[in-house]
Formats: structure tokens, sequence, C-alpha cells
């Protein structure tokens, strides 16, 4: 029998019940950080009474949420005075290249993990528009979230493809453009694209800019499950992508990649790659919860069913690459 991956600290009642209680914590930064409590002492301590005047909050609400972040280790107290921990600056205030950036996406999956057991129930999302629908506020902080995630990562996951001669490139739902600007970066003979809704080609400039590539990479506004990809392209990528869209879906758009690249053209795709008992990577067994209470149809898929999906699009040479994180790489060659 399967019994899963295996836990780094044994588990006993009382550790169960410890971690059924582990929303306690993240619900305490959340709200510290959706109050804005950390940039409120930012320029020196303050009291609970003086915070409280400021964020518009009740003095004794407030209060006790500063004790609580004291234990956490985000605050100081000395007397009646809360001030930032070192530990908090460097992760709590954006202006720190160590902000934890996706907290406010955070808050936003929060709403819709709170729908887990309905989400079981009816096997999909409970609450919210489709992805194509959601308003700019939502992708601001959604596509903040996923530059967090990716631009510590790409430069070495563009490194690892190991391909040359590419003429145009075509980064599919590329967010920020973090994966974008690394291959304009790595290949500067090549046209890179980012391909991906209006909501986010208007947010993707601000992230750019900040890339030695990224004033290299040219944005297009369109819908990948009903638009054609820029084409002829030499690799269409697709990273943290498939997830999102049921295996039908994901069957279009493997069509549709293949539509678009010139013979010999690479489709590459970038995702939790799943064993066969769906276990393995254990951040993406988890993951497949976080689609089913935010998408429709999606999940977490494995290697046959991906390398399944490239063969019925027309692509042969197919292999797996490892990365160093959760994540691995399926790439196939078009016929």
């Amino acid at each position: 029998m399967n019994r899963g991956p295996k836990m780094t600290q044994d588990l006993t009642p009382t550790r169960i019940f410890e971690v059924a209680r582990g929303f306690m914590p993240a619900r305490i930064i959340l709200t510290a950080h959706e109050l804005g409590v950390f940039p409120a002492l930012r320029e020196q301590p303050k009291t609970a009474l003086e915070l409280a005047e400021k964020l518009n909050c009740h003095p004794r609400g407030l209060d006790r949420l500063l004790s609580a972040l004291v234990t956490l280790g985000l605050l100081t107290k000395s007397d009646s005075t809360y001030a930032l921990t070192d530990l908090a600056r460097r992760a709590m205030l954006p202006e720190s290249a160590e902000y934890l950036a996706g907290l406010d996406h955070a808050c936003q999956m929060w709403e819709t993990w709170s729908t887990l057991t309905e989400a079981v129930r009816q096997g999909g999302k409970v609450v919210g528009p489709p992805m194509a629908q959601r308003d700019r506020k939502y992708f601001e902080k959604f596509i903040s979230a996923m530059h967090a995630n990716a631009a510590p990562k790409a430069q070495e996951t563009v490194a690892l493809l190991g391909l040359s001669g590419l003429r145009r490139i075509v980064d599919a739902g590329g967010g920020s453009g973090a994966y974008a600007s690394a291959f304009a970066e790595q290949h500067p003979e090549a046209e890179v694209i980012l391909f991906d809704l209006p909501q986010v080609v208007e947010i993707a400039p601000q992230f750019l800019k900040k890339y030695p590539g990224g004033h290299r990479v040219k944005l297009v506004a369109g819908d990948m499950l009903r638009d054609e990809f820029p084409a002829p392209a030499d690799l269409v990528w697709l990273s943290a992508i498939i997830h999102m869209f049921s295996p039908d879906e994901n069957r279009e758009l493997f069509a549709r990649a293949a539509r678009a690249l010139a013979s010999g053209g690479y489709l590459a795709v970038q995702d939790f790659v799943m064993d066969e008992s769906r276990l393995n990577p254990p951040a993406g067994a988890i993951f497949a919860l976080n689609m089913l209470v935010a998408r429709d149809y999606g999940d977490t898929y494995t290697e046959s069913e991906i390398r399944s999906w490239l063969t019925e699009a027309g692509f042969s040479e197919i292999r797996r690459l490892d990365t160093p994180y959760a994540t691995a790489i399926v790439i196939g060659r078009k016929r």
C-alpha cells in the first residue's frame, strides 16, 4: 500500500491537532498585512492606541493582534510600544528585496480555500468568476504572487532547456514576464513574445522594466483557450499553465501550440508533474486542492497524461527535465 510521502515529523494525535490549528498564525499574518500594520511601524515604534488611530481599528482588537505578532517573531514589545523585528523588515515591507509579494494573493486564496468543504462536495469551485472575467485588482495581486515565485527560478530554468537557434519564442500565459525576460537575455537573437490576457498585458510592463532582457519582450494580448498563438514560433513555453485547465482544455491548448510552431519547433511544459499515484511531489498533491477551490476544472497532472497530450498533438522526441524545485519540464518536438 502506498501511504504517501514520508513525513518529516512523526504524526501523533497532538501533532495532528496542531496542524489543524495551523490556520491561526496564518490568519494573524494575513490580517496584519491587510490592515497595514507593518508599514505603519516602518519609521518608528508605536503604541497600540497610536496604531489603532492610524489604521482605523479598535484599540483592544489591534492590541491583541499586536501581541500575537510578538509571539510569532514579527514584532517586539517594550513597555507599551511595538516595533518591527529585523525579520519583519526583510519580509513585510514592500521596499525590501525579500518582501513577500505573494501575500496579497494569499489573502485572496484564503477566501477560496475557505470553501474547500463545499468544493469537495461539488467537485469544483463554488465562488468567483472565471479567470478571464476578473478585474485588474485581482490580477495585480495574482501576477505579483506569480512573479515572486518565478523570478528567482527563471534564469536557471531557461538555461536547463539547453536549446539554441531559436528565432521566435512565445511565452504563453507568461504573466509578469519573468521567463520571457530570461529567454530574451539568454537568446538575444530571438524575438520573444509574452502572450497573455489583456488584463495581464496591461500590468506586465511594470515587471519587465526590472530585467535586462525585459525591454526586448513584445506583448501580445489574447486568450490562449480561444485565440491562436503568435506564429510561426520555434518554442512555445507553458509554465504553471496546464494546472489551470481540464484535460480537454489542455488537449486544445497543445493542439493550438502545435499549429503555431514551425516544423521541428518545441513545446515545453513546466508544472507539477505527478507520479502515477498522484502523491508526489507532495506540493503538487496539495496544489491540486488549490485548483479545486479556485478553478472549474483545474488539477495537477501525471507525466503520462502530459505525454499523451503531446503525442495526440503531433509531438515526438518527448523527454522530461527535472528542475531543482518541485516542478519538472516535459518537452516535445513538432514532427
